[in-house]
């Protein structure tokens, strides 16, 4: 007869699961599907805003008047652009890690 897994075992396994591979993973393991779909749809929508938010800095920092012909980059424009993508994208870094550590919690939950 299969050894009966330990469900404490179990939960500390879908809480690694959820901190290493993806925020939901761990809630998938444990059967809280809709649970799970809600931590994954939140994680991918806030990375997706952030790629999108950044994407339109880096672009408008890089060609400020549309002539992609004439612009010029300098280490000092990468720069401000690097300063200006974590300044004004903060809130939304911290909503992604926010996320990602209650995913981890909830899966250690009874």
């Amino acid at each position: 007869m299969p050894p009966i897994p330990d469900p404490r075992r179990r939960r500390r396994r879908a809480a690694l699961f959820s901190g290493l591979v993806f925020p939901g993973a761990g809630q998938w393991m444990l059967g809280r599907r809709r649970r799970a779909l809600l931590i994954i749809v939140g994680v991918c929508a806030l990375v997706l805003i952030l790629a999108v938010r950044i994407w339109l800095l880096v672009y408008h920092g890089l060609v400020p008047d549309g002539d992609i012909l004439n612009m010029r980059i300098t280490a000092e424009l990468i720069r401000g652009l690097h300063r200006r993508a974590y300044v004004e994208n903060w809130p939304l870094l911290l909503a992604i890690v926010g996320l990602w550590i209650y995913s981890i919690r909830d899966a250690l939950r009874p």
